[in-house]
C-alpha cells in the first residue's frame, strides 16, 4: 500500500493505492488487482478483493499481508480457507 495526496473537492486528502500480486505454481507473479481507496476499512478491502475473485482467481491457498484488521476479515470472507 502506498499513500499519496489527492485533490478531491478542492482539498488535499490522503489516498491509498493498493495492489494484489499472485504467484502461480511455476513461480510466475501476476498483478491481480490495483485500486485506489480512501480508507483501510473492511468495506474497502472487501470491494478490492472481490474484483479479482469475480474475474476468476481461484486456488488461493496462502496470503501474506501486514495485518490491518479490516483486511484480515475481508480475506476470510472472500477467500475462505486460505492461510494468513
Amino acid at each position: 500500500m502506498t499513500y499519496f495526496k489527492c485533490r478531491c473537492g478542492g482539498r488535499a486528502a490522503s489516498t491509498a493505492a493498493v495492489t494484489a500480486i499472485g504467484c502461480d505454481e511455476s513461480g510466475w507473479r501476476q498483478v491481480l488487482g490495483v485500486s485506489v481507496v480512501d480508507t483501510e476499512s473492511h468495506d474497502s478491502w472487501l470491494g478490492f478483493l472481490q474484483a479479482p475473485r469475480d474475474r476468476g482467481t481461484s486456488g488461493n491457498e496462502f496470503v501474506r499481508i501486514r495485518c490491518p484488521r479490516g483486511l484480515v476479515r475481508a480475506i476470510g470472507e472472500v477467500f475462505q480457507g486460505v492461510f494468513l
